[in-house]
Parts: C-alpha cells; structure tokens; sequence
C-alpha cells in the first residue's frame, strides 16, 4: 500500500447493532475514490463495497480525492467531511508536476455516514490556491506550486455550524481561516 490518508469517525452510539466507527481513506492510487471501513470495536475491520467519494471528471477533484481531517457534527446531526484533491494540466516550475490541489467538502447523513447528502459542485471548490504564497509565486516560492490541503480544524465554541480550519499551501506554510454552513431546513 502507498501512503493513503484517512479521516476517522468515531461515534457515540457504541452499543447499537449496526457499525459505529468509520474510516473514509484512499488518495485515488488504487481506486479512482475513496473507500470506507466500518468497526465497532476499532481493531476489526470490515471494508465496505465500492467508491464511496469518486473522482469527477472535468472537476476541481479529476485528478485524485484524498480524506481530509475527521468528520465534524453540524447543528442538524448531520457530518460535515472534508477532502483534498488535485486535478492536472496546471502550468509549474516544477518539473514534471501539473497539479493543482483543491479543498472539497460533503455533507454525509447522520444516521449513515456512508450516504453522501451533498457533495460541493465539481467547479466550485471549498478552497482554492489564490494567494501568492498558496500558489508558490514570489517571494513566496514554495515547494509544490499551486497546492492547498486542509488537514485539521475544530468546532468554534458558542458558534454553532463555524470551524477553525488549518491548511498547508505551496508545501511550504499554513494558513487558517473559517468554514462557516447554512443550515437549510
């Protein structure tokens, strides 16, 4: 197996019937997604059939998915997943490199986290390198151009549905910013 990352939920309702615990990884290197495996007691695990977050042709995610940091709870009891993701044919200095990596999101079900509610659209990704030192441009030449990946974030205190969120960009430096979800009902 090559290097994949994984996002880890971990549920409450540990004396149901059904799997409680959930870990959403791959990075697109065997399968064109990721996969999930289930457990109720975090030692065995059972990997469930098929791609649970695929690929998208002509999308931000065309290039290869990756799991970001754990699955957070929104105000309706639904989880909020984050990913990572990069799609080619992205001028570089680097040699050999065309990738641009992007920052998705998906919206999975309370009650069944392996049903994705929404996922953003194709061409609109949660976040995007923009800046110059997420691009890598000067003075802010970074390892890998044109590179953002978010990897850790938490619940704000008092502010319902709105997350701190850390990210790497251009290989090189970490920004943080907030991610904040309408509710609709």
């Amino acid at each position: 197996m090559v290097g994949f990352s994984g996002a880890l939920l971990l549920r409450d309702d540990v004396g149901s019937a059904k799997p409680v615990h959930y870990l959403i990884y791959g990075d697109s290197t065997d399968l064109p997604g990721l996969q999930v495996a289930v457990t109720k007691d975090l030692q065995k695990w059972r990997i469930l059939p098929g791609i649970f977050l695929p690929v998208r042709p002509d999308g931000f995610d065309s290039g290869l998915v990756e799991a970001g940091p754990m699955p957070l709870r929104l105000s309706d009891g639904n989880y909020l997943f984050i990913y990572n993701s990069a799609r080619h044919n992205y001028s570089s200095p680097k040699p050999g490199y065309d990738f641009q990596y992007n920052v998705g999101y998906a919206i999975l079900d309370s009650t069944d986290p392996t049903k994705v509610l929404q996922r953003c659209a194709k061409d609109k990704p949660l976040l995007s390198p923009e800046l110059a030192w997420e691009i890598g441009a000067a003075p802010y030449l970074g390892l890998t151009p044109n590179v953002v990946f978010l990897e850790g974030w938490l619940p704000l205190p008092g502010a319902p549905n709105k997350f701190l969120a850390f990210y790497g960009a251009a290989d090189s430096v970490i920004g943080a910013g907030i991610i904040s979800v309408d509710i609709v009902q």
